[in-house]
């Protein structure tokens, strides 16, 4: 048995990226007339962003900059997940899901989690939800970590036996 981890075809970016990318996605999916259960504001800041690309959207921000949207984006997911459900858009449970990985809510107030209180498990990508994060050694990877079992013959064939694919975060003796 050995197990390699293996990257997702997943676009890298920073966590500021994400949250504009889940954002936009989850804005443009709506109709005109579900855009309405938001305030007004809200609805031009979600116009906004959705305007730009996620790259483009953060290209001019300094450090502190990013830093300022990444607090300021948690009250719009946290709104957004109050007047949205499942039924409104299929990418709903990625608000809900950014909401959870990325910000501490208490009473009304969100804040962004330390990047050290954000779990493996937190959402890599829109477009692969199921990726995890994992350092092994020198190695990061988002994506899945896989455990092929074959036979090993020194006068025959050798067969692959077993595939398994486990998130990235899995670790080797999950597998045995």
């Amino acid at each position: 048995m050995d197990s390699k981890l293996i990257g997702s075809n997943i676009a890298t970016c920073c966590r500021l990226q994400l949250i504009v990318r889940c954002l936009r996605m989850f804005w443009q999916s709506l109709a005109e007339e579900q855009k309405s259960r938001v305030s007004a504001g809200e609805q031009s800041a979600l116009e906004a962003i959705s305007r730009q690309k996620p790259h483009q959207y953060i290209y001019g921000l300094s450090n502190e900059e990013k830093s300022q949207h990444l607090n300021a984006l948690g009250v719009p997911l946290f709104r957004l997940q109050e007047a949205y459900s499942d039924s409104d858009s299929e990418y709903y449970r990625l608000v809900v899901r950014l909401l959870q990985d990325q910000y501490t809510v208490q009473s009304e107030t969100v804040l962004p989690k330390a990047s050290k209180e954000i779990a493996p498990t937190s959402l890599q990508s829109p477009d692969d939800a199921e990726a995890t994060y994992r350092k092994k050694g020198d190695q990061k990877v988002k994506g899945y970590s896989v455990n092929v079992t074959e036979t090993c013959n020194e006068d025959g064939l050798n067969l692959v036996t077993d595939v398994t694919v486990k998130p990235a975060n899995a670790a080797d003796n999950d597998f045995v």
